[in-house]
Parts: structure tokens; C-alpha cells; sequence
């Protein structure tokens, strides 16, 4: 579509190595892989947020179910972390949406570097996330959430003319559990103990 995509670069040391053959050869890789590009320029734009760079609703909401189904089939472990960043409804409206944008960023930097890469974070909605975690029981979910806390706390964002200092709550759900029996109870564990992280008073994990 007249955009350029990438470059194919081709050298020897030998004088008139290529002929107008190589050069067929070469536009023929070129048009495949632009079309590969597009492709995927495409996929991460429907799968994953552009804000955060974690994953949509959306794909949270498919894979659950393929990871829920995958857990039941395997007999393997499961678990499901909420997470909600403390106070970040009344930062945004003293300091403006630039600065929640700002705030949402680092927070998903700061989830982001403490997963594997068969994990799936996701922006759930506004200031909250989720994320899953494949074959991992509670001592594992624990340890992660409590990595992923502690780095958030360390935050400290200028905000114009104030320093703001970031916390979150998170809330854990794991199978095999005698009362989780879907996915949706598995959802709704997560949240109630998200509740209870908050009740108990915020920058910690339940």
C-alpha cells in the first residue's frame, strides 16, 4: 500500500553478484514479509492496549477460558491476580488525565518486569489489571504479587510541582481450589480478595 515496512539488505565482495533472478527472488521475500508485518501491526492492535502495552479485555477475556480449560485438562495449577492501583481516581482528578496516563504507564512497566513470558498482563479496566498466570499455585502468585507490590511502592512520579508515591492492592485466586469450579469463580475469588486487600487498608495483597 505504498508505506514502507522495513528494508532487505544484500552484499558481496564480489563485483556484479546479483542479477535481475536475485532481485525477482528478493521483492517476492520482501512482499511476504511486509504482508507478515501488517499482519501483526494489526494483531497487536486489536489484542494489546496502546496506553500500556498490556493486553486488551478482550484477549484477557479468551484466554482465561483457554488457560482455565487447559488447567482442568492437565490437572495443572492456575492462578489470577487483580491488581488496583490505590488512590489513582483522586491523582487523576488533582493532577489531570496526563498524569494518570503517566501513573498507568509506570505501574505496567513495573508489572511487566516481574512476569515470565507465559504470563499475560492485562489492562482490565481504568486503573486496574490483570493478570495470569499459568502453572502457578499460591505460593508462586504470592511471591509475584508481593515483587510486583514492592516495585510499585518504590515509585515516585513528579507531577508538576509535587512528588507522588504510588501503591496498589492485589488480590489472588488459585486452582485447584474445592471452591473454584470455573472460571468465573476463579474472577470472582480474585475480586473479593482484591475487596479484602483494600478493606484491610490498601499497598498490600490478599
Amino acid at each position: 500500500n505504498n508505506m514502507v515496512r522495513g528494508a532487505i539488505s544484500i552484499q558481496s565482495e564480489r563485483p556484479n553478484a546479483y542479477s535481475n533472478a536475485h532481485l525477482r527472488v528478493l521483492t517476492n521475500i520482501a512482499d511476504q514479509a511486509a504482508v507478515a508485518f501488517e499482519n501483526t501491526r494489526l494483531y497487536e492492535l486489536a489484542t494489546v492496549d496502546s496506553l500500556t502495552g498490556l493486553y486488551v479485555r478482550r484477549h484477557f477475556d479468551q484466554r482465561i477460558y483457554s488457560e482455565w480449560q487447559h488447567a482442568l485438562q492437565t490437572d495443572g495449577k492456575l492462578s489470577l491476580l487483580l491488581l488496583d492501583l490505590d488512590s489513582f481516581k483522586s491523582i487523576n482528578d488533582t493532577h489531570g488525565h496526563q498524569a494518570g496516563d503517566l501513573i498507568l504507564r509506570t505501574a505496567s512497566r513495573c508489572v511487566r518486569q516481574h512476569l515470565r513470558a507465559s504470563d499475560l498482563p492485562c489492562r482490565y479496566g481504568g486503573d486496574e489489571f490483570a493478570i495470569i498466570l499459568p502453572e502457578t499455585g499460591l505460593d508462586g502468585a504470592r511471591h509475584v504479587s508481593e515483587r510486583i507490590r514492592a516495585e510499585i511502592e518504590s515509585q515516585t512520579l513528579n507531577l508538576g510541582d509535587k512528588l507522588v508515591s504510588l501503591t496498589c492492592s492485589i488480590g489472588i485466586s488459585c486452582y485447584p481450589n474445592k471452591a473454584i469450579e470455573s472460571y468465573e469463580q476463579l474472577l470472582e475469588r480474585a475480586d473479593h480478595s482484591l475487596y479484602i486487600a483494600k478493606d484491610r487498608g490498601r499497598n498490600q495483597v490478599a
